[in-house]
C-alpha cells in the first residue's frame, strides 16, 4: 500500500487532473483512464442543451471530448476523450463514507487565483454527511488551508483526494462559503453500470484520528526513523497484532461477535448436556434405584419433562428437547 502524505501538485496539475470548459462554464476535470475522465455534470451541461463543445488543456495541448451523465439526477458527468489517450499514472476511486475528521486534499482550478488556468490544492477536512438533498452532493468539508477565497468557481468538478492517492468524491457544490462533494460510495452502483472501476478498501485508507490508514501512517514513519535497520525481507507476520489494532480502529467486532456467538451456542449446548445426565441420576437414585414406581415416580418424570434452563433469565427454555420431552410422556401414558 503506497501513502501520498505530501501530495505534490506538480505532478497531477495539467497531466491527470486538468482545466474544462464547455460554452460559457468553467471547471475541472480529472482522468480515471487513459481516455475517460470525471466532472461535475454542471460544468458541460451546455454540451446537451446547446451542443456546446468541450475542451480539456491536457499536457500543454487542447483536446475535445464528448460527454454523458453518470446517472439521472446526479451531478456527474463522464468525458471521454476523441482523439488524446494519456499515457500517466491515473487516480483511482475509492467508495468510502464520511471519517468525520479526515484529511483531504481537494485540486482544481479557482478563477478567482489563477483564472481558471493555475491549479491549487486546498486542504479539507470531512464534517458530516447530508441526506436532505435526494441525489446531490451528501458530504460537507470545512477547509483548513490559508487561501481566502470569495467564490469557488472553477473549483466543480475536482477530485477529493485521500491520503494514499485514491480519489473518495467529486465537489459538485459551494456550501455556506464551504465545498460539498458527491462521494463515490453514494455513486458506486451507477459507475458499475458504466464499467467504471473503484476501490472497497475503505477501512484500510481511513485517516482519521483513530483509523487504520492513521496507524498505517504512524508504522511507515517509525521504518522510516528506523532507516537501514528495518528491513521489509525479515518483517514476520504478527496476526495478533494486525487484529489489535484493526479492533482499536473498530474493524473486524462483526466477524469477533459471530465467533462469541457461536462459542456461546456450544457452551450452552455442553452446559445443558450435563445438566440433563445430573437430573437423570438424580431421578434415578430416588426411583428407579429402588424399583418404585407410584404417583410420586410419574410426577417425578412430569417434573423432568417440564424443567427449566434457569441458565437464561426469563427461564422460559426447556432443559430438555423437544424430542425428549415426548419420549417422557410416552413413558408417564404407559403407567
Amino acid at each position: 500500500m503506497k501513502m501520498n502524505t505530501h501530495l505534490n501538485i506538480e505532478d497531477v496539475a495539467g497531466s491527470i487532473v486538468v482545466p474544462v470548459r464547455c460554452g460559457s462554464e468553467r471547471g475541472t476535470a480529472f482522468f480515471i483512464s487513459p481516455t475517460k475522465l470525471l466532472t461535475a455534470f454542471h460544468v458541460v451541461a451546455e454540451y446537451v442543451a446547446d451542443d456546446s463543445d468541450i475542451f480539456i488543456s491536457v499536457n500543454g495541448i487542447t483536446a475535445e471530448c464528448t460527454c454523458e451523465e453518470l446517472a439521472k439526477d446526479r451531478d456527474i458527468a463522464i468525458l471521454t476523450c476523441v482523439s488524446y489517450k494519456n499515457e500517466c499514472s491515473l487516480y483511482s476511486l475509492l467508495a468510502s463514507d464520511c471519517r468525520k475528521g479526515q484529511v483531504l486534499s481537494i485540486v482544481g482550478y479557482p478563477e478567482e487565483l489563477g483564472n481558471g488556468v493555475d491549479a491549487f490544492s486546498f486542504s479539507v477536512v470531512n464534517v458530516r454527511t447530508i441526506t436532505s438533498i435526494p441525489n446531490q452532493f451528501d458530504i460537507v468539508v470545512r477547509r483548513i488551508d490559508s487561501f481566502a477565497l470569495s467564490t469557488y468557481m472553477g473549483m466543480s468538478g475536482a477530485p477529493v483526494i485521500n491520503d494514499f492517492g485514491s480519489v473518495v468524491g467529486v465537489v459538485t457544490d459551494e456550501l455556506y462559503n464551504s465545498l460539498g462533494y458527491t462521494s463515490i460510495l453514494s455513486v458506486m452502483e451507477n459507475l458499475a453500470e458504466k464499467g467504471i472501476k473503484y476501490e472497497n478498501n475503505a477501512d484500510l485508507e481511513d485517516t482519521s484520528d483513530f483509523g487504520l490508514g492513521k496507524c498505517f501512517k504512524y508504522i511507515l514513519e517509525a521504518q522510516e526513523q528506523a532507516g537501514s535497520r528495518y528491513s521489509h525481507d525479515l518483517q514476520v507476520d504478527d496476526y495478533d497484532t494486525e487484529r489489535i489494532i484493526s479492533r482499536f480502529a473498530g474493524i473486524g467486532f462483526d466477524d469477533d461477535l459471530e465467533i462469541i456467538a457461536n462459542d456461546y451456542k456450544k457452551f450452552s449446548e455442553s452446559t445443558r448436556e450435563v445438566k440433563k445426565k445430573a437430573e437423570i441420576e438424580k431421578f434415578k437414585k430416588q426411583y428407579v434405584d429402588n424399583q418404585i414406581i407410584t404417583d410420586e415416580f410419574v410426577e417425578g418424570l412430569y417434573q423432568l419433562k417440564i424443567l427449566r434452563d434457569k441458565s437464561y433469565p426469563d427461564s422460559s427454555v426447556h432443559l430438555f428437547t423437544a424430542k425428549e420431552r415426548e419420549q417422557i410422556s410416552d413413558i408417564i401414558a404407559v403407567r
